[in-house]
């Protein structure tokens, strides 16, 4: 079942119900539907969420226990692996993985189930979400997940964090120090993140950063360690920055397929060996 548009709000809900049935039964789901009334007054699917309470689920033969549920990232992200086009985009059991806009960990934990012998970065700038994301990392005891509550944009220091009402990824933007927004958060750069890592290599880059996508490759050396990226655009596969962006990528040797699918622009990045 492919998700429908968030905007369309009672066909997302009645998805939502379905998934919540499909991937952790019928009492889940009843709590799901008594959490729904919560929604109308907080415009928040995670106050629905809240009512789950803990939720178990296989991932590569490993109990995975979800403190903080997202059905909707769930079933997009390790169900339908909107981030795995191919096996060519495998995660592998020794990889570098870079998470930027993590959420509360859904795309990271499904990672660190595979790359048992690798490490995962995981960065989140909303608070809200940085802490749920901590408290799936703990439920799990995975210990090659380290995370950061940073954006990831351009440059380091310190960018704002718009968060309207609706607290959904789609709803975040990051916006330059001169405007005055909800939340200022601390920034880091490609580069920055590469040295306090101390990475050598990134063999899988995965980007949700709501806009700072094209930020970031302003200053591209550090593609130079990267082998795959799977990134959310939040442009037209024709807009001139999309395709400036692609020029930039393919520059440093990446084959470059951009996927339109519903509102969202999926690029998936493979560098030629």
């Amino acid at each position: 079942m492919t998700a429908p548009d968030r905007n369309n709000k009672l066909r997302f809900e009645l998805y939502l119900i379905k998934k919540t049935y499909q991937l952790f039964g019928f009492k889940k789901m009843l709590m799901f539907l008594i959490g729904l009334p919560t929604v109308i007054f907080t415009k928040r699917n995670r106050s629905a969420y809240n009512f789950l309470g803990k939720c178990i689920m296989e991932i590569n033969d490993k109990k995975i226990k979800w403190k903080h549920t997202d059905v909707g990232f769930i079933d997009e992200l390790i169900l339908d692996k909107c981030y795995i086009p191919n096996d060519s985009f495998r995660i592998k059991d020794d990889y570098v993985v870079v998470d930027a806009g993590a959420n509360v960990g859904v795309f990271s934990i499904f990672a660190a189930s595979y790359a048992i012998n690798g490490k995962i970065i995981s960065i989140e700038a909303d608070k809200y979400d940085y802490e749920r994301l901590q408290d799936n990392i703990s439920e799990n005891n995975f210990k090659n997940i380290f995370s950061i509550n940073k954006a990831l944009t351009d440059q380091s220091g310190h960018v704002y964090l718009s968060d309207s009402v609706v607290r959904e990824p789609s709803n975040k933007n990051f916006h330059k120090e001169d405007f005055i927004f909800e939340g200022k958060v601390e920034s880091i750069s490609p580069d920055d993140l590469i040295k306090e890592f101390k990475l050598t290599r990134i063999d899988f880059l995965k980007l949700d950063i709501e806009g700072s996508e094209f930020k970031i490759f302003s200053n591209p050396n550090w593609l130079k360690i990267v082998r795959i990226i799977s990134m959310e655009l939040h442009a037209e596969p024709e807009d001139k920055k999309t395709l400036e962006m692609k020029k930039i990528l393919e520059n440093f040797n990446f084959s470059v397929n951009l996927i339109k699918n519903g509102n969202v622009t999926y690029c998936f990045a493979l560098k030629h060996q």
